[in-house]
């Protein structure tokens, strides 16, 4: 009974495969789905996930960076979005856009290259600024 149904599977198959086809088509088509295959299997930094990676305080090393970076690439994230949160700690707060912060994004950037990660920066995650403020009315509160 399997063996029978196995059988009608392939004749299925066989019928659905397009007849005349040159070796020269047969050729092109199996390179093509190799080369899709390749691209699943291994995808460019662009169609690989990406993350927001949010800096609190700006209260990070050029080693945690680092770090932070070398465990994203490990686990196949392709780019990251660095977002600058406002003072968050007592102590280790570096002044957003200050030569301290700048030089950390600077350190990010070398680092996520060397790792083939992309980077983004954003100014807030958007709904912080630009967002509602007034009443209903629309009056400043």
């Amino acid at each position: 009974m399997k063996a029978k149904a196995f059988f009608a599977v392939m004749i299925s198959i066989g019928m659905l495969l397009p007849t005349g086809t040159s070796r020269a088509e047969s050729i092109k088509a199996d390179t093509a789905l190799r080369a899709l295959k390749a691209g699943w299997d291994h995808p460019t930094r662009t169609y690989k996930p990406h993350t927001r990676w949010w800096w609190p305080g700006n209260a990070l090393t050029k080693t945690d960076i680092t770090f932070q970076l070398e465990q994203m690439a490990a686990q196949g994230i392709g780019g990251v979005e660095i977002m600058s949160a406002w003072k968050m700690y007592e102590k280790g707060n570096l002044e957003y856009l200050s030569p301290g912060f700048m030089d950390l994004v600077r350190h990010a950037v070398a680092e996520a290259k060397h790792l083939d990660i992309e980077v983004a920066l954003t100014f807030s995650p958007g709904w912080s600024f630009g967002g509602f403020c007034g009443n209903r009315t629309g009056e400043e509160k």
